[in-house]
C-alpha cells in the first residue's frame, strides 16, 4: 500500500508540472500589423508596422529583410528597424518592427506568409504567430498616349551666376596675399629678423649709460678686494666709451696722451677738467703698466673725477627764451 501510494503521488506531481509547462509555453502572443498607405504609385514607399504586445520574457524573431522573408517577389523590403517601449514598471510593453516596402510591378499584390516566431527560455520549441494577409495596390505612372513621343532632351547648361563666381574672385586676392606673406616670411628668416618687427626701445643717452656703469663699478668694490688693476681698467673703459659717444673720436683705440689731446680740441669743454682727467689716466697707466699701488683716497678721487666729468659734459638742450617767443608773436601780429 505504501509503495502504491508513493507511485500515485509521483504521478500526480508529474501531471501537475506538465500542465503548468504547457500553459506557460503555449500562451499566444498578441501580434498586430498595419500598412500605410495601401495604394501607391510604382516606386513609392509604404510603411508596415508589426507590433508584439506584452512579450514578457519571450525571445522574438521578426521577418527578415535580407531574403524578403514572407513577401512575394513583386514587393521589396528596403529597410527595417525595431523599437521597444516600456511600461511604468520598466517592463517591456511592446516591441515594434517597422518595414519600408516598395514595388515596381503594377497590380494588386498580397502580403501573406508573414509571421513572428518566438521562443521562451528553457524551452527548445519555437512558436509562430501568423499575421493576417494584407494587400497593396500599385499603379503605374500615368502616360498620355494621345501625344506624340518626343526624344529625350539633351543636357542644357545653366547660365553662370555671380554668386557662383564670387568664391573664385575672392580666392584670387587671398592666394596673392598668402604668397606675398610667404615671400616676406622667407626674406625675414634669411635676414635673421623677427617675422613681425617689434618697436625698438630708444637707446639711453651716453651720459646716463656712463653714470650707470660708474655706479655699478663703485658697488663692485674691486680695489677694496685687491683687484686694483681691474678697477682702473673698467674705469678708463667707461670713460673711453662715453667720450666716443659724446665727442665722436675713437677714444677706445687711443692711448692716454691722444685722448687728452682730443679733449683739448673740444671748445665747449671746461679747461679745468683736463688736468683732472690727465691725473685719472696717468694713475690708471701706472697701475696697469708699472704695477703702482695708489692710496685708497686716490681710488675714490679718480672715480669722483670721472663722475664729475660726465655730469659737466652732459649736452644742454637749447630752448628759445619765452620773452623772445612772445616778442616774435607780437611782431607777426603787427605785421
Amino acid at each position: 500500500m505504501l509503495r502504491k501510494g508513493f507511485f500515485q503521488l509521483f504521478f500526480l506531481i508529474l501531471l501537475f508540472s506538465g500542465c503548468i509547462y504547457a500553459q506557460s509555453s503555449e500562451s499566444p502572443l498578441q501580434v498586430k500589423a498595419s500598412l500605410n498607405p495601401i495604394k501607391l504609385v510604382m516606386g513609392d514607399q509604404a510603411e508596415m508596422k508589426i507590433t508584439v504586445e506584452n512579450p514578457k520574457n519571450a525571445i522574438l524573431f521578426f521577418p527578415s529583410a535580407q531574403n524578403n522573408e514572407g513577401l512575394s517577389k513583386e514587393i521589396e523590403i528596403l529597410s527595417f528597424r525595431i523599437d521597444t517601449s516600456f511600461n511604468e514598471k520598466k517592463e517591456i510593453a511592446a516591441v515594434t518592427e517597422t518595414l519600408i516596402l516598395t514595388s515596381f510591378t503594377e497590380g494588386q499584390h498580397e502580403i501573406n506568409g508573414l509571421s513572428v516566431r518566438y521562443q521562451y527560455p528553457d524551452d527548445t520549441t519555437i512558436y509562430e504567430a501568423a499575421i493576417d494577409p494584407m494587400f497593396i495596390h500599385v499603379t503605374a505612372i500615368a502616360v498620355d498616349t494621345t501625344k506624340a513621343i518626343k526624344d529625350i532632351k539633351s543636357i542644357q547648361k545653366e547660365p553662370v551666376t555671380f554668386r557662383e563666381i564670387l568664391p573664385y574672385l575672392l580666392a584670387i586676392p587671398a592666394i596673392g596675399l598668402i604668397l606675398l606673406a610667404l615671400v616676406y616670411a622667407i626674406k625675414r628668416y634669411k635676414a635673421n629678423k623677427p617675422l613681425i618687427p617689434l618697436p625698438v626701445k630708444p637707446p639711453l643717452p651716453a651720459h646716463q649709460i656712463a653714470l650707470r656703469d660708474l655706479e655699478t663699478l663703485r658697488l663692485k668694490k674691486l680695489w677694496q678686494n685687491e683687484r686694483v688693476k681691474e678697477y682702473y681698467t673698467e674705469l678708463t673703459d667707461i670713460l673711453r666709451s662715453y667720450m666716443t659717444a659724446r665727442y665722436g673720436f675713437s677714444a677706445a683705440e687711443m692711448v692716454s696722451d691722444e685722448i687728452i689731446d682730443e679733449l683739448g680740441k673740444v671748445g665747449e669743454l671746461n679747461k679745468e677738467l683736463i688736468p683732472k682727467m690727465i691725473k685719472v689716466f696717468q694713475t690708471s697707466d701706472l697701475v696697469k703698466f708699472a704695477k703702482s699701488m695708489p692710496l685708497p683716497d686716490e681710488h675714490d678721487a679718480c672715480l669722483q673725477t670721472a663722475v664729475s666729468f660726465v655730469k659737466q659734459t652732459i649736452p644742454q638742450i637749447q630752448t628759445e627764451p619765452e620773452s623772445k617767443q612772445t616778442e616774435t608773436t607780437i611782431t607777426e601780429v603787427k605785421e
